[in-house]
């Protein structure tokens, strides 16, 4: 065992209690970001900025957990753990497909009114297309040889 191992704290603690011993009261500031983002209208992205040491990750992680936990659709991105990769999309896209995947129940409730609407179309389809080939026909957008064989 590398000795070196022995005094590197792991820094992916689960949070299960967002601002648990927060000594800074840095939870009013969560709850004033969070009641902005809640009257906005669109998205919209924020930077947080301070010097090193601050607790810029704590503040965020935990903030992040307190939008999980009251339904908030969070997307976090360390830019530090990804700063190999020279594609800042690629990173953007698998976080927004793993945020997706995750929330199998929106999926299903769309594939379901789109199976919905086929079902509700399909019957009816005969009577549209030809209702629309007349409309069409009538006005003159097929030519005479198509007007005559319908």
């Amino acid at each position: 065992m590398n000795i070196a191992t022995k005094f590197i704290k792991d820094r992916e603690e689960e949070i299960t209690v967002p601002f648990q011993g927060d000594l800074w009261g840095r939870q009013q500031l969560g709850e004033k970001l969070t009641n902005f983002i809640s009257n906005l209208n669109c998205g919209a992205t924020i930077a947080l900025d301070a010097e090193w040491g601050a607790g810029k990750t704590w503040f965020v992680k935990n903030w992040k957990e307190d939008l999980s936990q009251n339904d908030y659709k969070v997307i976090y991105i360390d830019a530090f753990a990804h700063d190999f990769m020279e594609d800042p999309f690629l990173i953007l896209s698998m976080e927004i497909l793993n945020t997706v995947d995750a929330e199998q129940t929106v999926i299903a409730t769309f594939k379901e009114k789109i199976i919905g609407a086929y079902h509700a179309v399909l019957p009816n389809l005969p009577m549209l297309i030809w209702s629309l080939a007349m409309t069409l026909m009538g006005a003159g957008y097929f030519s005479k040889s198509v007007q005559e064989t319908v």
